[in-house]
């Protein structure tokens, strides 16, 4: 768990300091580049593209890419600066808010930006996707969440986990019934932190996969 918090303490990091935004510029004349996904709002009034880069790169990094969001009033670009996380997916959950998801060697991280506002926000770790119906319409199901076991054993686990638009955890999902044990959220929730938005209690336990 500490390492996972610490990776994402790092990229938040990242996040802040590099993946601002900058007036559009001619982007086939920085790199060649083909696009790779392109989304549109609910209402057709927001796109986003993107773009990656077809310069060769060593093996084992990724190729840098190019993020852009327009709108009726004009058009802003992302650029990655590391070598080392890929955005893997885009989709718009409402008119406002664009869905992203980055991938590493070793974890994946969702985040959301406000295209109004241009402030992206970092949810959590794993694969999130929007709920657009049932008790949690308006949240977010992380697929694949890693974590690590706080005690009394010690090791990695990955479970599925609700969070809010504030990456506020809502639920801990449990997984199919397994030999591990159902296991107490005290033993997979840092205790340093507080989770005032948890429907569980700390003594609650699920099923996770190791």
């Amino acid at each position: 768990m500490h390492k996972i918090v610490f990776i994402l303490i790092m990229f938040i990091s990242y996040i802040n300091a590099n993946s601002g935004w900058d007036p559009i510029w001619d982007l086939e004349q920085k790199s060649p580049f083909k696009l790779s996904s392109h989304q549109v709002s609910p209402n057709g009034l927001v796109f986003a593209s993107l773009h990656e880069s077809t310069d060769a790169v060593d093996e084992g990094v990724s190729r840098k890419q190019y993020l852009q969001i327009g709108t009726l009033a004009k058009n802003w670009w992302m650029s990655s600066t590391s070598g080392f996380f890929t955005i893997s997916k885009i989709n718009f959950i409402d008119n406002k808010y664009l869905l992203i998801i980055q991938n590493s060697t070793t974890v994946t991280l969702s985040s959301l930006i406000n295209t109004e506002t241009k402030h992206q926000r970092i949810l959590g770790d794993g694969a999130a996707e929007y709920i657009d119906k049932g008790k949690n319409k308006g949240l977010f199901i992380f697929h694949g969440s890693k974590g690590y076991f706080t005690g009394p054993e010690y090791g990695a686990f990955w479970v599925d986990k609700v969070r809010n638009k504030q990456g506020e955890l809502i639920e801990v999902l449990s997984k199919p019934k397994n030999s591990s044990g159902c296991i107490p959220l005290k033993s997979l929730l840092n205790q340093k932190e507080t989770y005032p938005s948890l429907r569980q209690k700390m003594e609650d336990c699920v099923y996770v996969d190791r």
